[in-house]
């Protein structure tokens, strides 16, 4: 059985938000780079030399044609540290603005990162506003891989605790596509993760938040079963694309509320009757029914949850609501093989002597 994971929810998320300002009063403040850069600057050594070369002449290349060549500047300068410190400007030049000159997009994406990671290898202080204004700018890139790097790079770089939750709250209200958009990265931490998904999927969204909302369905507790069930019926579309992890997620939400009897047999059958239904969409294809490629996925997840049901429910009641979805799915499939749908009532029960 999948195992679900609690959310931490949004007032408790708060209150502990404001805790941790109490000792880092600057952490959820919104990013300001040029207020950090005034921040002194770490020790270094002005006119070091790294390959018979000083930081400000590795970075006479960052405005080269070859991209190549920028980036192997880059990587000079981050292999001197904190010593290319008198780079910097031109290295944030380079982040900001870019010369888009000769370079595709992704090309461009690629030097930008490259450039904000020299400014975190030299110890710049504004290096971590920079990250954080770049995560949250949805016109940062035009590319989700590019968000999914930068957002890996704010974790590997302990941004603090505070801060990201505080972020990704705060974008939720002001811009929930983007948000979305970086919550379908699926590399925020869990906490950080499944309280923006709580965010997000009580307000208006789009189809990214719903295809993450869907692949995710098994993982997240955010709404009770039944808006869950609601939920796939209002968006079968997308459902289908992810059909195997949506199924597995209802076959899961269908039968574990029966199994520790919380619930009563008519709302168990309910439940089972939107599992059924949804299987039903996703085997009926161009030909007719059970002509989907997605039909063997579709009995196969419903008659485990069937079968599941009708061997450890804890009440008759639970285990007859198991038995007559059985059959009745062998009635209205008879393409199915009997031994696939009536072989689970047997294997739980003592066979009848004839």
């Amino acid at each position: 059985m999948t195992k679900r994971l609690c959310l931490i929810s949004r007032p408790l998320l708060v209150v502990l938000l404001m805790g941790m300002a109490l000792t880092s009063p600057l952490s959820v403040a919104a990013p300001d780079p040029d207020a950090m850069a005034r921040q002194p600057l770490p020790e270094h050594q002005a006119d070091a030399t790294y390959r018979g070369k000083t930081a400000m002449e590795h970075a006479e290349a960052l405005i080269e044609p070859s991209r190549l060549k920028r980036i192997l500047a880059l990587e000079r300068l981050q292999e001197i540290g904190v010593d290319a410190l008198p780079a910097r400007d031109a290295v944030r030049y380079v982040f900001e603005q870019g010369d888009t000159e000769g370079l595709a997009p992704r090309q461009l994406d690629r030097v930008r990162v490259a450039a904000l990671k020299t400014l975190f290898a030299m110890q710049a202080p504004e290096a971590e506003a920079l990250l954080r204004e770049a995560i949250l700018d949805p016109a940062f890139s035009e590319h989700s891989s590019i968000y999914r790097h930068l957002v890996l790079g704010a974790v590997e770089m302990g941004i603090d605790e505070a801060t990201l939750p505080a972020d990704m709250l705060a974008l939720a209200d002001e811009d929930g596509a983007h948000a979305a958009r970086l919550m379908a990265t699926e590399v925020l931490p869990e906490m950080v993760l499944h309280s923006l998904a709580e965010a997000l999927f009580h307000q208006e969204h789009g189809a990214t938040a719903s295809r993450f909302f869907l692949s995710q369905m098994g993982e997240l507790d955010v709404v009770d079963d039944a808006s869950w069930l609601a939920y796939v019926r209002d968006h079968a579309g997308l459902a289908k694309e992810n059909p195997g992890e949506v199924l597995a997620a209802l076959a899961d939400i269908g039968t574990r509320d029966a199994l520790r009897d919380e619930i009563s047999r008519p709302a168990s059958a309910h439940l089972a009757n939107l599992m059924e239904n949804f299987a039903r969409e996703l085997s009926n294809g161009a030909a007719g029914p059970d002509t989907s490629p997605l039909a063997e996925v579709a009995r196969s997840r419903f008659i485990a949850a069937m079968a599941s049901l009708l061997e450890q429910g804890q009440s008759d009641d639970h285990r007859l609501v198991g038995l007559q979805r059985l059959v009745r799915h062998q009635q209205r499939h008879p393409r199915t093989p009997p031994a696939m749908t009536l072989g689970p009532p047997w294997s739980g029960t003592t066979p009848p002597n004839w």
